[in-house]
């Protein structure tokens, strides 16, 4: 008998009328019994651990429980109206203000840094290989005017064509005097043009190619000029070094124009768009100067998670300079949005809630969408009516109640003589 038993158990405990049973296992959380679950785990409220319900009817079944929607959970508050007496408001310090329509202006501010404008940076090389001489402008930071000499560079292939040219030009002015033929002539000049040509192309100056013609005298090292004005970035020439046209010798920048580039955040990125009229502020200067964003950069700068903005501004004077810190601020129009006090709301973990105001002493809670909040304000997408009336303060004291309230209700026990005491 006592193995039959045995047995008579075990298939019991093995049959689908068992496993349905423990599927219907209600798991509640002591402080929040309307929060329901069909597993233990902690509750997403207060994080306490489930336990196990009492003398509760079974939830429904698990593949039921899973067809629900996702909207129809979010849409649950463990939260209960509350009526509080004008006394007792008072007390307690509760303030209300209704939900409005306003104009809204979204104020932004970033800090900034003033770099080179890449447009105007200028990097030179030669283009034929050779010895530096003589270094004229000889440190970092010196101001170069457009055609002053840098450095005079020898190299030997420029010097032999010098000398081809100053044969030819010779050549031609004897054939010339002797009144040659036209074909002798002819390639007397083809030949000086080839040598001219060369020259020219190697970056021999235009002042220094009139001299040699001038003088037929070919100069050992010729001069290589800067293509424009502005300062010296960077430098790597000195007396005797051999340059190759890969080297970069100078790098040079023309600072009339700046850029201006300001770190925004990730959460700002749907506002900024080339175009903004911006006002960037700078230490030690009174008035701000007025800008427009002219490129937003197509990433996020991954160590500081920001997103980059550039524009360009004047600087005739040069008291901008690269690595200058500043302020870039924003004015974005927004609108007419509806609004409460950011105060009102409450963050009930993924959501927010407030408690609407309905008159004789009674609060309700509900559930509101917000957008971005702008000053002291918060926009309202749906959740609130235009002039109803929300908690602004004391409003956690009315959330802790209705919670109270809630769970007493959920036992079975009421909340009449709560709500007044």
């Amino acid at each position: 008998m006592r193995i039959a038993a045995l047995w008579l158990a075990l298939w019991l405990s093995l049959s689908p009328v068992a496993a349905s049973a423990a599927k219907k296992t209600v798991y509640i959380c002591p402080m929040h019994p309307t929060y329901k679950s069909d597993r233990p785990g902690k509750c997403p409220i207060c994080g306490m651990d489930l336990v196990p319900a009492e003398g509760q009817t079974a939830t429904k079944p698990a593949g039921e429980h899973k067809k629900r929607p996702k909207a129809e959970k979010e849409e649950t508050l463990p939260l209960a109206p509350v009526r509080i007496p004008p006394e007792r408001q008072q007390l307690i310090g509760v303030r209300t203000a209704r939900v409005s329509h306003e104009r809204l202006v979204l104020s932004l501010r970033a800090p900034a840094r003033v770099t080179h404008d890449e447009t105007r940076l200028f990097e030179v090389h030669t283009r034929v290989s050779g010895w530096v001489e003589e270094v004229r402008v000889d440190y970092t930071g010196r101001f170069v005017k457009k055609g002053e000499t840098l450095f005079t560079l020898y190299s030997p292939e420029v010097l032999s064509t010098e000398e081809e040219f100053v044969r030819t030009l010779r050549w031609l002015s004897g054939l010339k005097k002797r009144k040659a033929s036209a074909e002798a002539l002819r390639a007397a000049r083809e030949a000086a043009q080839a040598a001219e040509r060369r020259l020219r192309l190697w970056g021999f100056p235009k002042t220094a190619l009139a001299q040699l013609k001038k003088t037929l005298k070919p100069r050992r090292a010729f001069p290589v000029i800067s293509p424009l004005s502005g300062f010296v970035v960077q430098k790597a020439v000195f007396p005797g070094k051999r340059v190759t046209p890969a080297e970069t010798l100078y790098t040079l920048a023309d600072l009339s124009r700046v850029w201006v580039e300001a770190d925004f955040y990730e959460s700002e990125m749907s506002e900024i768009k080339p175009g903004l009229e911006v006002e960037v502020i700078f230490p030690g200067r009174e008035r701000p100067l007025k800008g427009r964003i002219e490129e937003v950069y197509p990433w996020v700068e991954e160590r500081l998670r920001v997103l980059r903005a550039r524009l360009t501004l004047p600087n005739p004077e040069g008291l901008l300079k690269p690595g200058m810190w500043a302020e870039v601020r924003v004015q974005i129009p927004l609108g007419m949005r509806m609004v409460i006090p950011d105060e009102a709301l409450i963050y009930g973990g993924g959501h927010y809630y407030v408690f609407v105001k309905k008159g004789a002493g009674l609060f309700e809670p509900r559930l509101v969408k917000v957008g971005r909040k702008v000053g002291e304000k918060r926009i309202i997408l749906s959740g609130l009516k235009h002039g109803e009336e929300v908690v602004v303060s004391a409003n956690f004291l009315i959330d802790a109640e209705s919670r109270l309230k809630a769970a007493l209700s959920a036992f079975g026990g009421g909340s009449g003589g709560h709500a007044h005491h």
